[in-house]
């Protein structure tokens, strides 16, 4: 786990990678994926490892800027569309839950 979601939290976490699924959604999209990495304080190392988790407001600033550049109200659900963002999260394995 990361220091920004250790076992003793009761805040509610994701895995790192799917922000990091998300961040390339965001490049794809037009917004600058490294500005909105470093604005949300995230290193490169925290989203490389497979294992970490972030907390869960993490991805919901992400998902803001979308809605904020697209206009669209449900530009969340298209950024994971095909369902990679989800798919990742779902079927990924983790040294800390077996």
């Amino acid at each position: 786990m990361t220091s920004r979601a250790n076992a003793g939290d009761l805040q509610p976490t994701l895995w790192a990678r799917v922000v990091r699924e998300t961040l390339a959604a965001a490049g794809r999209s037009g917004l600058d994926a490294n500005l909105l990495r470093s604005t949300l304080g995230l290193q490169h190392a925290e989203l490389a490892d497979p294992d970490a988790r972030l907390p869960l407001p993490c991805l919901y600033a992400l998902l803001e800027p979308f809605v904020e550049h697209t206009g669209d109200e449900l530009a969340p659900p298209r950024i994971v569309q095909g369902g990679s963002c989800i798919h990742a999260a779902a079927t990924s394995t983790s040294r800390h839950y077996g």
